[in-house]
């Protein structure tokens, strides 16, 4: 009987090469759980995340960004 394996989706974050086969940076790939596990441990690859059905305007909003204060210099007049 065959080994039996799992297929898992990965984000491949720098480039490298698996089975002979070149992966390039910022591409997702089907591979065995083997070497899925193998690149995730060397910080080669990210579990790729399922694209969401969901409209944007579904989407919780983005918190805001604090906008930096600008400091402003004490003029003196002298009269």
């Amino acid at each position: 009987m065959p080994p039996f394996f799992f297929i898992m989706k990965v984000l491949i974050t720098r480039s490298t090469a698996v089975g002979g086969v070149h992966l390039e940076a910022g591409e997702t790939h089907d591979l065995s759980d083997k070497d899925a596990v193998t690149l995730l441990n060397m910080g080669k690859a990210k579990e790729a995340v399922e694209e969401c059905s969901m409209p944007e305007a579904s989407l919780p909003p983005a918190p805001p960004t604090a906008s930096k204060t600008k400091k402003v210099k004490a003029s003196v007049n002298s009269d």
